[in-house]
């Protein structure tokens, strides 16, 4: 019997795993590949001797953090990595779960149930927060007091809060220095939804430089990595962005062809026509520096090829923008959504190597779940591989659902991606109340 080994590693933006060609030189084998997460897929084929097999699992490995401690007594360390325990993780089924709100106390980030942490994950911490008290940057001294500084005994009265730590100089997570941090999560299962609400809170300081733009959260549907210049055809996302001198918009990626003249020219400024996302309803709103911006989206899906999607935007309980006619996503073509088959390309990892491979550390920890959506066989003959690209065998789901909505994208930085855009300095941002309501 011959037994080959693969080897699993954390590649930045994804999670990949590969196995190096191994060289077969015993007698026929029968090969077995399988996917244990549901719909389970496999393929056995049986191989000649002398033939080298390079196995490639070319999607996402779900990983799914531990459920945030529920305890009453918070560690005297104020600041934290958001490494989840998983010796007592166990993963709950939040079907019959319509809200979720961020817990007051949080020593990592278990309760978001991030799927996959692409970049900036050594730049989130948890930090907690009195009540009164205003987010200060770390000290400049070699070993920084942590912050917002609390006492031992705080538990009960403290708030725990993520801080985003924007290097000098960084722009997108794509460039080096990393900048700000992007996760998806999923705290409720959003399968069925129709209507969703997100709800989060926001902290800009009184001297942050707004340079040109940023990135906040939003939803999103379909697949990830709905940005970065993404046609949308088979996705969403809603997240927020601030622009030079703090001015407030709505960041949307969905078929921008499709959207309605109304909803492109909301006022007071917007623009449907960029090969990246749509800049809605830009200026509509300020984020006042040195104040906490409470942030309230909700998002109803459109009938699939129709424009009849809503669209609500509440900042800090006033009414900003509210919209009937917005095209989230296409109707199904063929009986039962889009008919590309073809592996997706991952988004282009980023350039500073943060992620490390097998160590297993940061926000997520050694955390490898179920494969999901596709894997690839590459079976090749011969002592040479074949050239990278060339498949001999592929194996993917017949169906892929009709665009619904996903979870939370967690997506901040500066940028655009030009240099123009990176931020001069040192700069930090503060989050906190993240919730989310299924309202149908």
């Amino acid at each position: 019997m011959i037994s080959l080994s693969v080897s699993l590693f954390l590649g930045p933006g994804r999670f990949f795993a590969v196995a190096r060609p191994v060289e077969l030189l015993a007698g026929p084998i029968l090969l077995s590949v399988a996917s244990s997460y549901p719909p389970s897929s496999s393929i056995t084929t049986a191989l000649p001797s002398s033939h080298i097999i390079t196995l490639t699992l070319t999607d996402v490995v779900t990983a799914t953090p531990a459920v945030s401690p529920s305890t009453s007594t918070m560690p005297s360390v104020s600041t934290t990595t958001g490494v989840p325990d998983m010796k007592s993780h166990t993963q709950s089924n939040p079907s019959s779960t319509t809200t979720w709100a961020e817990p007051t106390h949080m020593t990592d980030l278990g309760s978001f149930k991030i799927d996959y942490f692409p970049a900036g994950q050594d730049n989130v911490k948890i930090v907690d927060l009195m009540p009164n008290q205003t987010p200060t940057a770390p000290s400049s001294s070699a070993t920084p007091t942590p912050t917002p500084a609390t006492s031992s005994n705080s538990s009960t009265s403290s708030q725990s809060i993520l801080q985003v730590f924007y290097p000098a100089h960084s722009v997108n997570p794509g460039n080096s220095p990393q900048g700000g941090a992007e996760f998806y999560s999923k705290p409720l299962n959003l399968s069925a939804a129709e209507s969703v609400t997100l709800a989060y809170s926001v902290f800009f300081p009184m001297a942050f430089d707004w340079v040109l733009a940023g990135k906040l959260p939003g939803l999103y549907g379909g697949h990830a990595t709905c940005s970065g210049g993404d046609d949308a055809l088979n996705c969403f996302s809603t997240r927020m962005m601030w622009r030079k001198d703090g001015m407030g918009e709505l960041y949307l990626y969905a078929p921008r062809t499709k959207q309605t003249d109304s909803f492109c020219h909301t006022p007071p400024q917007s623009y449907c026509d960029s090969s990246y996302g749509m800049s809605i309803g830009r200026g509509s709103f300020v984020f006042l520096p040195g104040h906490w911006t409470t942030i309230k989206q909700t998002v109803t899906l459109n009938t699939p090829g129709k424009q009849d999607g809503v669209f609500i935007l509440e900042v800090n309980g006033k009414l900003i923008m509210s919209h009937s006619d917005v095209y989230y996503r296409n109707a199904p073509q063929g009986g039962g959504g889009s008919s590309n088959s073809s592996p997706s390309r991952p988004e282009e990892p980023p350039a500073s190597g943060s992620q490390g491979e097998s160590s297993g550390g940061g926000l997520l920890g050694s955390l490898l779940g179920g494969l999901r959506r596709q894997l690839t066989v590459l079976t090749m003959g011969g002592r040479r591989p074949l050239p990278l690209g060339y498949t001999a065998q592929q194996v993917t789901e017949s169906n892929q659902a009709l665009v619904g909505f996903a979870g939370l994208f967690f997506s901040t930085f500066f940028g655009g991606h030009d240099p123009q855009y990176a931020t001069p300095r040192d700069q930090y941002t503060w989050f906190k109340d993240f919730a989310m309501t299924i309202n149908k």
